[in-house]
């Protein structure tokens, strides 16, 4: 997975990481969680539950799951009980993607900057990150949150270039979502999507 961004990546004085998906292997965590909270009432989900969940927040999630399954809980309750669910995840269970370790440790061989941009939560990545041996390859992790942004504009990619203090040009950008790359890509980044594709 990471055998062709080793390729190009000495090419660049600095690399962004995505987290979730793309460093860590966290997505099914995700992708499960609606249907592992509704094993707790007896229920099994249907099974295109995911997709219904996968592009709605955690709120609008909850909201969805009380009303369609009736469940005796408020929504800020499914809340809580789905956010512990995801911190066990993180904090006991989510491994690092394959060859992703290689390729930090590339990266700290080469003396490259290497920074993260996620839109997850800092203290579940980084208990991952930590568990995984991993965290200290970082030098800052940019969070959507902390930063107010998202993925949809660049500027979390811009702060974390500011950080290191390189030009674009000089930095390449590694995701796992084609949106978010072409984003980058549009602000002058070279990008590379861990299915193996490459872009100037």
């Amino acid at each position: 997975m990471f055998d062709d961004f080793i390729k190009i990546a000495e090419n660049f004085s600095g690399v962004i990481f995505d987290l979730d998906g793309t460093i860590l292997d966290s997505l099914g965590a995700w992708r499960d969680l609606g249907a592992k909270y509704l094993l707790r009432f007896g229920i099994v989900a249907e099974k295109n539950l995911d997709e219904i969940l996968f592009n709605m927040s955690l709120r609008e999630g909850a909201i969805f799951l009380k009303e369609k399954f009736s469940l005796p809980k408020t929504s800020d309750e499914i809340i809580c009980e789905m956010n512990l669910m995801l911190e066990d995840a993180y904090k006991n269970e989510i491994a690092l993607k394959r060859g992703a370790l290689d390729a930090l440790r590339f990266c700290e061989a080469k003396k490259m900057r290497v920074c993260a941009a996620t839109a997850g939560e800092r203290r579940l990545e980084e208990a991952a990150l930590a568990r995984c041996g991993a965290l200290d390859f970082f030098e800052k992790i940019f969070t959507c949150g902390e930063e107010n942004t998202s993925k949809s504009q660049p500027e979390i990619y811009l702060r974390a270039a500011r950080f290191m203090a390189l030009p674009p040009q000089k930095i390449i950008v590694v995701e796992d979502s084609r949106e978010a790359a072409k984003v980058a890509r549009d602000a002058g980044f070279a990008t590379f999507l861990v299915q193996g594709e490459y872009e100037l």
